[in-house]
């Protein structure tokens, strides 16, 4: 097979709103690590499947964005838009304004107002990666990872609740053994960066893949099926220095993981549509109770970590109050990459972990990287279990969306035979 990759600085100016946090309130004033859009193109050696992998070091992007990319590659380069994945790393410390939110109003607090001059910006330097990454491919090897790390990812929900530790990656060797470059997929939050901060920084993936940049060539970073994982139990606190001291962590579990080849064959992708519906909203008297109730519980709570809990579900349930009219239903997707065994699957936002770990189960022997934050973002999809919090309060669907979208992803993974 061949393969090329490409990393292509974004050029943000400063000044510009970080987006991520609704109580954020200082603009871009400075450069922890720079922000990069990196790119992957995977081929057979008779070019008969070409598969493109994009992630840019933002906290968002949506459909039309992801359908003016896959257009533009298409007629640049003819890779056919279901074979071009477009993904976020969803880092909380670069730009806003990159996503048309189904539902209008606060949630633009945390997205950052649209701005279509940015979203341009996107989408040139992503068309420079994928030109660089087309012009560079080079006879590999495929290989399988899966590090196991330790006190980083936790469920911010409960400390003790469910997560994945797992850290799957793919690296491409060259005929020298070398490795070119790599695909990795981790299932949290990459938010030690807190609402504070004013630089911007690719946060825990982006500095991850940034070190292991210095021996191993361009590094795609996914963020997984994360909603609900995150550094909050295990950060020391929320400074460049703990960026750089958890992201060592991860590299180092990575670089001592063992590999296994994966097959030189059977490279497919497909993609479905996917209708959900959206949830009423609430009344805005309930919500004032439930809001009200909350910062009672906040006044009383003096550990910590429980306190940024709820202080997390005051943010939802403003974010909910803010919101505007509704549609009834979304149209959005699923896409699914498969690299003989192994396959990379797109999830349209915030998934909670178990969903994440219910793919896997089901794929079992099969290796699986899933790409939260691609092709499109609906916010969070919790489980059943979780009904209130943060997550559920800003959530526009309804938790059995979850088994929606596995169940297509499920669909379409048959559908490619």
């Amino acid at each position: 097979m061949k393969m090329g990759s490409s990393r292509v600085p974004f050029e943000w100016a400063m000044g510009l709103p970080l987006a991520g946090y609704i109580n954020r309130t200082a603009p871009a004033n400075g450069i922890h690590r720079e922000l990069y859009l990196r790119a992957t193109i995977i081929s057979t050696d008779d070019d008969a499947v070409r598969l493109c992998l994009v992630s840019g070091e933002v906290l968002s992007v949506d459909h039309d964005l992801t359908h003016r990319l896959r257009e533009e590659i298409h007629q640049q380069i003819g890779i056919p838009t279901g074979a071009i994945m477009v993904a976020a790393t969803h880092t909380h410390a670069s730009v806003g304004g990159l996503t048309h939110f189904p539902v209008a109003g606060k949630a633009e607090t945390v997205l950052g107002a649209y701005a279509s001059e940015r979203v341009d910006q996107f989408i040139h330097t992503a068309l420079q990666a994928v030109q660089q990454a087309y012009q560079t491919q080079t006879t590999v090897s495929l290989w399988y990872g899966k590090a196991l790390t330790h006190n980083i990812a936790a469920n911010r929900r409960d400390p003790n609740g469910t997560l994945d530790p797992n850290l799957p990656f793919v690296v491409a060797k060259d005929d020298h053994g070398e490795i070119r470059a790599a695909i990795l997929n981790y299932a949290c939050h990459p938010t030690i960066l807190n609402a504070d901060n004013d630089l911007y920084s690719g946060d825990l993936i982006g500095t991850a893949c940034a070190l292991l940049e210095a021996q191993w060539g361009v590094v795609v970073g996914l963020t997984g099926a994360a909603g609900n994982i995150s550094t909050r139990f295990t950060r020391r606190d929320s400074s460049t220095v703990e960026v750089e001291h958890m992201a060592h962590e991860l590299v180092t579990a990575i670089q001592t993981a063992d590999l296994q080849p994966l097959e030189a064959k059977n490279f497919a992708y497909a993609q479905q549509q996917v209708i959900l519906p959206i949830k009423p909203a609430q009344s805005r008297q309930d919500l004032q109770q439930a809001l009200a109730h909350a910062q009672a519980r906040l006044a009383d709570m003096q550990n910590h970590p429980q306190r940024r809990i709820i202080e997390a579900e005051i943010e939802g349930l403003r974010v909910q109050m803010g919101m505007g009219e509704r549609p009834t239903h979304i149209t959005t997707e699923v896409q699914v990459f498969r690299l003989g065994s192994a396959h990379i699957i797109s999830l349209p936002g915030e998934l909670f972990v178990e969903y994440g770990l219910e793919l896997m189960t089901k794929l079992v022997p099969n290796p699986v990287l899933i790409a939260g934050y691609a092709n499109d973002y609906i916010g969070y999809v919790t489980t059943v279990e979780a009904s209130d919090g943060y997550e559920a309060d800003s959530a526009i669907v309804p938790a059995e969306a979850g088994n929606m979208l596995i169940q297509a992803i499920m669909e379409t993974i048959k559908r490619m035979g």
